[in-house]
């Protein structure tokens, strides 16, 4: 699985969209991660049927569990995430998560 996009929050709006995109016009493998496994796994599901033969997978990730990150980034070469701090602001988290992943620091 080298080289797949892991998309965190991969069900919901943003994520979503994006998967959607990736599945329809490319043939990259896709991890859908988030705190709801369950969720991933039936959007997962989905755009496998509907894009046969396409690679698409499901993690559980939490970005408040560095373990968690660990285990979701394990094969992945390109990252998209969202996260929001507050309704009205977005914070991205991308750099933290390849920061974490590349095994530095973000202090």
């Amino acid at each position: 699985m080298d080289g797949a996009v892991l998309i965190l929050g991969g069900y919901g709006n943003a994520g979503r969209a994006i998967a959607d995109l990736l599945a329809r016009e490319t043939g990259v493998t896709m991890i859908l991660a988030g705190r709801q496994l369950q969720q991933a796994q039936a959007l997962a599901g989905a755009l496998s049927a509907r894009y046969g033969g396409r690679r698409v997978l499901a993690r559980h990730a939490d970005a408040a569990d560095v373990v968690s990150l660990r285990k979701a980034f394990e094969g992945v070469a390109l990252t998209y995430s969202q996260w929001r701090k507050r309704r009205s602001q977005l914070m991205p988290i991308t750099s933290i998560c390849c920061s974490r992943h590349a095994g530095s620091s973000t202090r």
